[in-house]
C-alpha cells in the first residue's frame, strides 16, 4: 500500500533547519524545521539517554591558537587521536592558556588532554578575566592518580562547586577536568595547563570548555567553536518510553525557572537536616552530574524561594532515583504559594509512584504523571493552577525520615503539563522555542480531486489539562483557509475532528470523541467527490457524500495552513496517498 503514496515521512532522516521525507528522495517532500537560537532542546535517543545540546567554547582546540607562557611550543601530534602539540620549558613554570569569548555566570568545565610521560604532575586553572587566579585550581598527580591543592578563590567561584576529574586512558596520558560555579560578572574565560619546570616535549591537546557539570564528550573544534547533540534547528527524533522507533518530537515554547537544574545545592539553597554528594551517580543524560540529597531527621527539606502568580497553571517535575528508601516511605516535592498550601506531589521513591493535590484549595485542576527513564530513574510532574499568588517556596522533603534518594533534572515551567528537560547551568531561567515544521511537498505531490492524508500522531494534551486551551492541527492547504484538509483537537476533551472545505464552503466536517488523544492514534482521512470518510485506530467514524472536493493542494504542515496552530506532541508517520484508498485499505492502515 505505501508503494502507492506519494509522500511519506517516517522519521528518520534530517539535518539542521530540515526534516526528511521518505518518500519522495528528491527532497520535494521535505519539511522546513525550526526551533530558535540556542541549545536548550533535549530528546531521548536511541540509547534511553537524554541528549543535550553541547557547545566546545575553545575554538583551535588542538591548542594551537594557545598562549605558549614561558613554553616553546613544539611540533604538532596526537593524543590517543585527539590532536595537540608538543610543549617544552623556556623560562621556568611553563604553561598554556588561551582567553575564551563566551562567558556566562554559572557552571563551567575545561577539559584537556595530557600525555604525562615527560609531566608527572599536571596544574589546572580555570579562571575568568585574564588573570589565573580568578577562579579555582588543582594538581593532578599521574603516578598517584590524584588531585591535590585545591585553592578556590572565592571572589570569582562559588566555595565547594569546584569538581575535579580525570579519565585514564592509558599509556600515560589522561584527559583532566577542572569545573566550578562562577559568580560574578565578566567576559571571558581562561583556561591554563602548567606543566612543571624543566620539563620538554610535553603532550598536551583537545581542549574544551563548555557549560556543564562536568566534561562531556570531546567536540574537535578549528578556528571557531563547534557543537554537537541537539543543535538549535535540529528535528528532535524522540525514542521516550523505550521506543524502539522514533517520533518526532513537536513542542511550544516553554521556559525553565529553575536555575542550575542538575546542582542540587545551587538549585535549592536553604536547606534543614540535608547534606549533598554533588556529581555522584549517573544521570538520565549518561554522565556523572546527577548529586545524592541525604535527609536527616524530622521535617528535612532543601528549598528555594519562588515567587507565585495567581490564575496562573504549572508544572513543576524532577527526576528521581532511590538510594535506600524503604517501602511506602515517601519523598514531598511541594511549591507553595506561602499564603494557603501547596502544589504538591507525595513520591513513593522505592515504589516509583506518587500522589497529587493543591493542598489547601491553592491549586486547581492538580494532575501529575510518573514517567521511566530507565537504570532506575524516574521522572515525576505535577500541574496545577494557582488561585493565589504571593511570595512561596519550591522545595524536596521529607517527614521524619533519614533516607537519601538521587535528584536531577529540576524543573519549573508556565503550561498545563510537562515538556522535554531544559538544562539550566547559570543564574537564570532557559527558555527553548517552539518547534515548527511545515512546507513540505508542492502541487505536484498532492491531486486535488482524490487521496487519503494519514498520520500517526500523540497530542501532547487533551483538553482536561489545557489553560488556556491551544488549537493544534496538522492540514494539507493551498497556503490559505480556503482550501484545506485539516486533522485537528477541538474544545472538547480527547475529541478529534476532521474538517475539509475549499472556497465555496465546508465539505466534512466531523469530530469523534476517542479514550485518550495523548495515546498513539492512527487517524486517516479520505476525501474524494461522493466519498467522504474518517477512519481511527481502525475503525469507520464518520463518511460523507459531498460532490465537492478543495482544490490547489500544495502544502503540508504540523500547523494550520495560516500558522497560530501548531502540532504539539509526538508524530510517528505522516502519509499521503493521491488515491482515495477502499475501506478495507483504510481499515487496515489506521489499525493499530
Amino acid at each position: 500500500m505505501i508503494n502507492d503514496a506519494s509522500l511519506v515521512m517516517i522519521p528518520s532522516g534530517y539535518k539542521d533547519g530540515t526534516l526528511y521525507s521518505a518518500k519522495p528522495t528528491n527532497g520535494d517532500g521535505d519539511f522546513t524545521f525550526s526551533r530558535g537560537s540556542n541549545l536548550a532542546a533535549t530528546r531521548v535517543n536511541s540509547e534511553g539517554l537524554i541528549e543535550k545540546g553541547r557547545e566546545n567554547l575553545f575554538f583551535a582546540s588542538d591548542t594551537s591558537d594557545s598562549t605558549a607562557g614561558r613554553a616553546i611550543r613544539g611540533s604538532s601530534t596526537t593524543i590517543k587521536g585527539v590532536s595537540g602539540f608538543l610543549y617544552s620549558d623556556d623560562a621556568g613554570n611553563p604553561n598554556i592558556n588561551k582567553s575564551i569569548a563566551g562567558y556566562s555566570t554559572g557552571f563551567a568545565t575545561f577539559s584537556i588532554y595530557v600525555d604525562t610521560t615527560n609531566a608527572n604532575t599536571i596544574q589546572l586553572n580555570f579562571a575568568i578575566d585574564g588573570s589565573a587566579i580568578n577562579g579555582t585550581q588543582a594538581k593532578f598527580n599521574a603516578t598517584t592518580k590524584t588531585w591535590s591543592n585545591l585553592i578556590e578563590n572565592t571572589s570569582y567561584v562559588s566555595s565547594g562547586s569546584t569538581q575535579l576529574s580525570f579519565e585514564d586512558l592509558g599509556d600515560n596520558v589522561f584527559r583532566l577536568s577542572i569545573g566550578a560555579n562562577f559568580t560574578p560578572s565578566g567576559s571571558t574565560y581562561l583556561p591554563v595547563v602548567y606543566f612543571g619546570t624543566g620539563n620538554t616535549n610535553v603532550a598536551i591537546g583537545g581542549g574544551q570548555v563548555e557549560r556543564s557539570l562536568v566534561a562531556t564528550d570531546y567536540i574537535e573544534t578549528t578556528t571557531t567553536t563547534a557543537q554537537a547533540g541537539i543543535l538549535e534547528d535540529m528535528p528532535r527524533l524522540d525514542y521516550s518510553g523505550g521506543a524502539s522507533c522514533p517520533s518526532l518530537l513537536l513542542e511550544p515554547q516553554r521556559t525553565n525557572a529553575i536555575t542550575y537544574s542538575e546542582d542540587i545545592a545551587t538549585s535549592l539553597p536553604s536547606q534543614v537536616g540535608t547534606t549533598v554528594t554533588a556529581n555522584d551517580t549517573i544521570s538520565p543524560d549518561g554522565t556523572q552530574n546527577a548529586g545524592l540529597l541525604a535527609f536527616s531527621g524530622s521535617n528535612a527539606y532543601r528549598l528555594r524561594g519562588q515567587t507565585v502568580a495567581a490564575a496562573t497553571t504549572y508544572t513543576m517535575s524532577v527526576f528521581v532515583k532511590n538510594n535506600d528508601f524503604t517501602s511506602g516511605e515517601v519523598l514531598r516535592f511541594n511549591m507553595s504559594d506561602g499564603v494557603i498550601g501547596g502544589l504538591t506531589a507525595e513520591i513513593n521513591v522505592f515504589a516509583k509512584t506518587a500522589t497529587y493535590s493543591g493542598a489547601g484549595g491553592a491549586y486547581t485542576n492538580v494532575s501529575g504523571k510518573v514517567e521511566d527513564y530507565g537504570n532506575g530513574w524516574f521522572r515525576v510532574s505535577i500541574t496545577g493552577t494557582s488561585v493565589n499568588g504571593g511570595g512561596g517556596w519550591y522545595e524536596v522533603a521529607t517527614t521524619g525520615l533519614t533516607r537519601s534518594c538521587y535528584i536531577w533534572g529540576l524543573s519549573l515551567e508556565i503550561g498545563s503539563y510537562p515538556t522535554s528537560y531544559i538544562p539550566t547551568y547559570g543564574g537564570s531561567s532557559v527558555t527553548r522555542s517552539k518547534d515548527v515544521c511545515d512546507g513540505a511537498g508542492d502541487a505536484d505531490l498532492y491531486n486535488d480531486s482524490q487521496g487519503v492524508l494519514f498520520t500517526e500522531v500523540s497530542f501532547a494534551r487533551d483538553r482536561g489539562q489545557s489553560s488556556p486551551f491551544k488549537l493544534e492541527r496538522i492540514s494539507l492547504s493551498d497556503g490559505t483557509s480556503n482550501n484545506r484538509i485539516l486533522i485537528s483537537n477541538t474544545t472538547t476533551a480527547n475529541q478529534i475532528q476532521a474538517f475539509i472545505r475549499n472556497s465555496s464552503g465546508t465539505i466534512f466536517n466531523e469530530t469523534i470523541t476517542i479514550t485518550d488523544i495523548t495515546a498513539n492514534n492512527k487517524i486517516a482521512v479520505r476525501y474524494e467527490s461522493g466519498n467522504y470518510a474518517l477512519y481511527i485506530n481502525g475503525t469507520q467514524e464518520a463518511t460523507g457524500t459531498s460532490s465537492s472536493v478543495p482544490s490547489g493542494l500544495n502544502e503540508l504542515m504540523y500547523d494550520g495552513p495560516t500558522g497560530n496552530y501548531e502540532f504539539e506532541g509526538k508524530v510517528k508517520q505522516t502519509i499521503y496517498f493521491p488515491t482515495a484508498l477502499t475501506n478495507d485499505e483504510l481499515a487496515a492502515l489506521t489499525t493499530l
